[in-house]
C-alpha cells in the first residue's frame, strides 16, 4: 500500500528508535488524520529527510531541528520530535 502526504499538509517530523531484532529508526512525517512511517533507511530517505524537508518545510532548516537528528542518531530507544507546526494538532 502506498500512502503520501503533502507539503503542505505535514504539520510533525519526528524520529522513534524501535526495537524489532535491533534498535531501528523510523521517521514519522505527516499529521494527525494522515502519519507516514518511514524507515531510516528507505530509498531516497536521506535526500527527503534533509534536502526535502529543509527546502519544503519551513522550519525545519534549523540548528535546534539538526541538534535533535544527532541526539536521535546516538540513542538506542525513544521518541524524538524534530519538527512541528505551530498550529499542529496534539496527537
Amino acid at each position: 500500500m502506498k500512502q503520501s502526504v503533502a507539503w503542505g499538509e505535514i504539520d510533525l517530523i519526528a524520529i522513534r528508535i524501535e526495537d524489532e531484532f535491533l534498535p531501528f529508526p523510523y521517521w514519522y512525517v505527516g499529521n494527525q488524520e494522515n502519519l507516514l512511517r518511514i524507515p531510516n533507511d528507505a530509498v531516497g530517505s536521506k535526500e527527503l529527510f534533509f534536502d526535502g524537508f529543509s527546502e519544503y518545510v519551513k522550519g525545519y532548516k534549523s540548528d535546534a531541528t539538526f541538534k535533535v537528528i544527532i541526539e536521535a542518531s546516538a540513542a538506542m530507544e525513544g521518541s524524538f520530535v524534530l519538527w512541528r507546526a505551530e498550529n499542529a494538532t496534539a496527537a
